[in-house]
């Protein structure tokens, strides 16, 4: 049976579109006057419409195609996370206006005349009888989460308040074509946030909480600014004072973390990243700094880098520098230190003789082009480089690919590795 709801709006204009803010609730915004087998919500995802989808009219389609592998992750921070929150929903309506009823605010203006008359229109009730079709515009992802953790826990968020902007929608070619515009707008001029600007605000993922107390709090990289705030995980030519990146110390968190011992699961058994407690921060902390103690240790050359002034540095990538310096390389050492130490620590020292210099005979074909001067950056080759030199066994699978990628960046098929150098 349909339901009659009365809830508080604004409304406004913005060029040729009339819009209304609702707060609905969760169970509102979810509602189903049908059956689990065929279902009839109150708000519908765009393929939910006949009106205005169709499978076989791409001119018809006013929507990206949904993405399932992210309602799971969705549900769980929904039901999981305490400090959740759900971003404002564009919802379409068509078949004409909404019932709209401006509040009434004469009594407000006898003691406050400054409340001008279209400040009362802008103010009021919409009233959602249940029969008209509502359609989400903006943020499909977001409303099938919400249903799916609501048919989970309907006690837990059926309460919880959501924003929505309320937009008038014409079924017509005209009024798809206009829907349309408005939908990839919306998306082509929404900036994305880069992994590195992600790792520098999230506050339930605990590599990137960390990587925020390694440049906060790390003996060695404190007050140094040494790490660069960058979007990817390269150093680019304006940071060449920089050691690493916030993405390059965070994949290297990631490897270190025990994420099975610090976050809680869900019910697909996948681990859900609520903030961990502080006491687990602090063991994972230790973890991490520990690993660093160990790198600086191995490569003094890197720790000099670092102490010196940020000026001075740029003279250690003179002709490219230090091997040590360049992310891809801390990234490829990081997985075999991990390796020998489940294999033979003691292979550890070894790496202490891996020569510095990035342009050094060693490492052409490797990390380096030695015909065009530049950087290689494939991480698995190197990383199996390294093993195959300090005598850790490698795969014979790795072996050929290691051997492959050599001759392949050599440009010469018949050149073949040379013999392992410290085994």
């Amino acid at each position: 049976m349909k339901r009659k709801i009365i809830v508080p709006a604004l409304t406004g204009k913005f060029g040729e579109w009339r819009y209304y803010q609702l707060i609905l609730k969760v169970k509102d915004l979810v509602e189903n006057f049908g059956t689990s087998l065929e279902p009839n919500y109150r708000v519908k995802a765009v393929e939910e419409v006949e009106e205005i989808y169709s499978q076989k009219g791409v001119s018809r389609l006013l929507q990206r195609a949904f993405d399932p592998t992210r309602l799971e992750p969705l549900k769980n921070y929904i039901l999981k996370q305490p400090d959740k929150y759900i971003n404002n929903l564009t919802i379409g309506i068509f078949g004409g206006s909404p019932d709209w009823f401006p509040i009434n605010l004469s009594d407000f203006k006898k003691s406050k005349p400054d409340y001008l008359e279209k400040t009362e229109k802008q103010l009021g009730f919409i009233e959602l009888k249940g029969t008209e079709t509502l359609f989400v515009l903006d943020g499909q992802h977001r409303l099938k989460g919400l249903r799916k953790a609501y048919s989970e826990d309907p006690q837990k968020i059926g309460e919880d308040e959501v924003v929505c902007t309320l937009i008038v929608h014409h079924s017509d070619h005209k009024g798809r074509v206009r829907t349309r515009r408005l939908f990839s707008t919306i998306n082509r001029h929404a900036k994305p946030v880069s992994k590195g600007e992600n790792i520098l605000l999230d506050e339930d993922d605990a590599s990137a909480i960390l990587v925020r107390h390694l440049i906060e709090d790390y003996k060695h990289f404190q007050d140094k600014e040494i790490i660069a705030l960058s979007k990817g995980g390269n150093i680019t030519p304006g940071s060449y004072s920089k050691f690493s990146t916030v993405v390059t110390l965070y994949e290297i968190n990631e490897r270190l973390i025990d994420h099975n011992a610090i976050y809680p699961k869900g019910e697909d058994k996948k681990i859900v990243r609520i903030r961990p407690s502080e006491k687990d921060l602090e063991l994972q902390h230790k973890r991490v700094f520990k690993y660093w103690d160990k790198f600086f240790e191995l490569f003094p050359s890197a720790l000099k880098f670092i102490k010196d002034t940020p000026s001075n540095r740029l003279k250690y990538r003179i002709s490219d520098g230090d091997f040590t310096l360049r992310p891809i390389a801390q990234l490829a050492i990081f997985e075999v230190i991990l390796a020998c130490e489940e294999v033979d620590e003691r292979k550890i020292k070894n790496l202490k003789k891996l020569p510095q210099d990035l342009t050094d005979i060693f490492w052409h074909h490797i990390l380096w082009n030695p015909f065009k001067e530049g950087m290689l950056f494939n991480r698995s080759l190197i990383r199996n480089y390294v093993k195959y030199n300090i005598g850790l066994r490698i795969k014979p699978s790795e072996l050929e690919r290691l051997r492959n990628g050599y001759k392949k960046n050599s440009g010469d098929l018949d050149l073949d590795l040379p013999q392992p150098k410290y085994p």
